[in-house]
């Protein structure tokens, strides 16, 4: 008497290799939404940063030059910014002047750091860039901070979905 042997071969049917494939593409499409927002939240973040070392400069520049706010900054060096005042010469330059203690301040994320006139446009292209109005300060709105002439406004744009945001830092 010949038993036949009866082996099970069961693999995986075609709805539950298409169910994994489903979550699996669930999975990336979740990952690559957040990664551009986190880099973002990234970008932000340094600039923030940024804004709130060019404002301790200052700060820090006033302290050391008995309460005379700096009216340029020389940024020859990307990743440093010098506080200074001119003396006038119009080449925006910082002078080698002894009793002008220029600050020095390091800024990572930035792409530029610039005197303003108390405005910033609200355009893509100034992302990533610092304006530093003398004579100004922040009003709750950063689009647009008011005359003050013992104060220092430091904008910025911070990047959401839509429309830049204007942000503004007193120093």
């Amino acid at each position: 008497m010949l038993k036949k042997l009866k082996t099970n071969q069961r693999g995986f049917t075609i709805i539950e290799v298409m169910i994994v494939l489903a979550v699996a593409a669930l999975i990336i499409l979740i990952v690559l939404l957040a990664v551009p927002a986190l880099q973002r939240n990234s970008r932000n973040t340094a600039i923030k940063n940024d804004a709130s070392a060019v404002a301790a400069g200052i700060t820090e520049y006033e302290s050391n030059n008995n309460g005379s706010l700096p009216n340029t900054i020389d940024s020859a060096n990307t990743s440093s910014l010098i506080l200074c005042r001119t003396g006038g010469g119009g080449n925006g330059a910082c002078p080698s002047n002894p009793t002008d203690a220029p600050a020095n301040v390091k800024v990572q994320g930035s792409d530029v750091v610039k005197v303003g006139t108390g405005t910033l446009a609200t355009t893509s292209g100034n992302i990533g860039h610092i304006q530093v109005d003398f004579g100004y300060e922040c009003n709750g709105n950063g689009a647009s901070p008011t005359v003050s002439a013992r104060s220092t406004a430091i904008l910025y744009l911070t990047e959401t979905s839509g429309t830049p945001v204007h942000s503004c830092v007193d120093a």
